[in-house]
């Protein structure tokens, strides 16, 4: 008899299903079904039809009206208590004290493909199609723009063209993005209509993600989150570049031009959307502890993580030696950080994410870079900290040792503070800045960097102004950083380093490869180390360093003039 419940069970569900079945064929013959499917069609549909009862059950099991995820938006309040979540469907009406959302009534839904004129579509650009109801954006009572406080979602549509092809589209959601630039009262004080947004893939809407490879490179994995920024077009552009050249966590980042309802807004930066989303998305697991700075968002584990990162960076010891540091902190992963973050003047120490992964063995802190938007810019307000442009200009590692008040309460500056003070750290950080400075981000790639952002602008038709001054600051910034190195570690007069030799000859300085020849600023505190690497040692006869001769295949400079060494090979 043990199987009786389960028939009964079986019954009752069986019975239950013949029942709704009828209750359908009533409904459908009904005034009260009519009423609905009208209701349907006009949109305005009471909650309780739609979540409650027979009638809502029909509904939805047929797919008039679909659940949908509530942003926050929608509150119901039932007299004096607390409001509570509200059902929420796809399109927002309001009946009497309640706020809903429902699917016009349709049979058969179709996604129409996204169109845009060709015109709009731009060579060497990307372009990023974006539709969404007009209402979504503008309504005063619903639209994310009018009510920028609110942190809604509303469902659109994108489509991705690359070189004039499309090459993804999808439903998406879409939200505003940013803090100054969502603020409708100083756009308006500042003349400008654009805003920043940001785009959620979800299987609530379609895809989950847009894949790897399209819009950004494809180790960087799929994206989940999506932001496309009006502002800091250059800025934060070069910035992530050059920090993704030194090999430092930051998002991707692609120039992309903006179609906005078929009209092309102006020329944007697309960035992943640092989240723990999307980290999970590059990582490729879940195993890890995500803290980003002044979010409300954070979860109680990442909370209680990033507490005991701050205690440990407050509490840790002055004798605390380099091996013990980065046994809690990736050293080489920070002190890289740091640099792109001095070289820029980004003062903003509050953006970013602070990230361990537990998978690792140890788990180590790394710190990822996001809304770099005042790297490369003239500094205004609170950020001159009392100085004039001129001092500002001059500022390296004064932008940690002597930054803005609220830094104080981020550790990644608290702790460049603490660790100038040991002995090991100041030499170490300025060895790296110097080999940086040399071999990894040297003129000349500065300069094709530049040149590759300058050409975007002028096919895009916009001015070049900022490119000038951005030029012009990125060319100083070399002199300036040794002669603050030099000031405040007490190191030698830099003195310049030349190394050349056959074409098609690889050789090594400082570790560093060239085929090209090379010049560098060195300190002379440090020896310079040019070796010939034993696969081009064929041939190899000796060196001539300042019209000396000298043997052997491995070189130790310790320059006290400007030194050219040429590598002789043999006929």
């Amino acid at each position: 008899m043990a199987g009786a419940p389960q028939r009964r069970s079986l019954g009752i569900i069986a019975a239950s299903l013949l029942g709704l079945a009828a209750i359908g064929w009533t409904l459908e013959h009904s005034e009260q079904f009519a009423g609905a499917a009208s209701a349907l069609r006009e949109q305005t549909v009471p909650s309780y039809l739609l979540r409650y009862g027979a009638t809502g059950e029909i509904l939805r099991s047929e797919g008039y009206v679909e659940p949908e995820w509530n942003d926050g938006r929608y509150r119901r309040t039932k007299g004096a208590g607390a409001p509570t979540t509200a059902s929420v469907f796809t399109k927002k009406r309001q009946v009497g004290e309640t706020l809903l959302r429902a699917r016009a009534f349709e049979s058969d839904h179709v996604d129409v493909p996204l169109e845009i004129a060709p015109s709009e579509v731009l060579p060497s650009w990307p372009t990023l199609a974006i539709e969404v109801d007009p209402a979504s954006l503008y309504d005063e009572e619903v639209g994310i723009i009018p009510n920028w406080t609110e942190r809604w979602e509303k469902p659109a549509r994108c489509a991705l063209f690359l070189d004039g092809e499309r090459v993804f589209e999808a439903n998406c959601g879409i939200r505003l993005h940013g803090n100054t630039t969502r603020d409708g009262n100083i756009m308006r004080d500042r003349g400008l209509t654009w805003r920043s947004y940001r785009l959620y893939f979800r299987s609530d809407y379609g895809p989950e993600q847009m894949p790897p490879g399209l819009l950004f490179d494809s180790s960087s994995g799929p994206i989940r989150n999506l932001v496309v920024r009006g502002n800091s077009f250059l800025c934060s552009t070069i910035a992530y570049t050059i920090a993704q050249k030194l090999g430092t966590a930051a998002p991707e980042v692609r120039l992309v031009n903006l179609v906005l309802n078929g009209e092309r807004i102006k020329d944007y930066v697309a960035t992943e959307h640092i989240s723990r989303r999307q980290t999970a998305s590059r990582l490729g697991h879940d195993n890890f502890i995500f803290y980003k700075l002044r979010s409300p968002d954070n979860r109680e584990k990442d909370r209680v993580g990033f507490a005991e990162l701050r205690n440990w960076v407050r509490k840790r010891k002055a004798t605390h030696t380099q091996r013990q540091t980065n046994r809690y902190v990736d050293l080489s992963a920070y002190m890289r950080h740091m640099f792109t973050i001095l070289h820029a003047g980004a003062s903003d120490w509050g953006e970013g994410a602070v990230i361990m992964d537990l998978n690792e063995e140890p788990p180590r802190w790394r710190w990822t870079h996001w809304d770099m938007d005042n790297a490369y810019r003239e500094p205004h307000g609170e950020m001159l900290l009392g100085l004039t442009n001129a001092e500002w200009e001059q500022r390296f590692l004064d932008h940690a040792l002597v930054p803005p008040h609220k830094a104080d309460h981020y550790p990644r500056a608290e702790l460049f503070q603490a660790l100038m003070k040991t002995e090991w750290f100041p030499t170490l950080f300025a060895k790296l800045s110097q080999d940086i400075l040399n071999h990894e981000i040297p003129p000349q790639f500065l300069e094709s960097v530049q040149d590759h952002y300058s050409q975007l602008k002028k096919i895009y038709g916009t001015k070049s102004g900022p490119v000038r001054l951005i030029r012009q600051r990125l060319e100083g910034r070399p002199a300036i950083i040794r002669a603050d190195l030099r000031e405040k570690l007490d190191l030698g007069e830099p003195l310049v380093v030349s190394v050349t030799g056959p074409a098609s000859v690889r050789l090594r300085v400082d570790s560093y490869a060239y085929t090209s020849g090379y010049s560098g600023w060195h300190f002379p505190d440090w020896p310079v180390v040019v070796e010939v690497p034993e696969r081009e040692l064929p041939g190899f006869s000796h060196w001539i360093v300042n019209g000396q001769r000298h043997e052997g295949a491995r070189l130790e400079l310790h320059p006290e003039k400007a030194t050219q060494v040429e590598a002789i090979y043999e006929q």
